[in-house]
């Protein structure tokens, strides 16, 4: 008997997807991402705001990075995720990316741990950022 293939899952299938859903691309299947509590709404703005003030415009620190939440990072053909927040350097990254996904690996991902999420991002996510080359996640 022989095993029927899977193909596996591209960009266009999340786009497919209706705008309600939420959803990855990791090892080359669609995983759909729980709704986010309000509780974690509030850290990952709260972080993200503080993160943006002193990397992405330099106040009181170096500046010089794009941050940004929840948009689409294409790490290979079948491998997108949807950080919670995400940067570049500038440096890497001169003019920052219009519509997802970004096609440029991110130097910094940062994942608002809870329960229902935080074992997948602490092993799956984690080992997938660390194969692409993401420097800080």
């Amino acid at each position: 008997m022989r095993a029927v293939a899977h193909e596996l899952a591209r960009y266009e299938d999340l786009v497919a997807l209706p705008p309600e859903i939420r959803a990855e691309i990791v090892e080359g299947a669609i995983e759909v991402l729980p709704s986010a509590s309000f509780e974690h709404g509030e850290i990952a703005t709260d972080l993200a705001g503080e993160v943006r003030s002193v990397f992405g415009r330099g106040r009181g620190g170096p500046g010089g990075w794009w941050i940004t939440v929840e948009f689409d990072v294409r790490l290979e053909p079948h491998g997108v995720v949807r950080p919670d927040i995400v940067g570049w350097r500038r440096a890497r990254l001169p003019v920052k990316p219009s519509q997802p996904p970004a096609e440029v690996v991110p130097d910094w991902i940062c994942e608002v741990l809870s329960p229902g999420n935080g074992k997948h991002d602490r092993r799956t996510k984690k080992a997938l950022h660390a194969r692409f080359g993401v420097a800080h996640d």
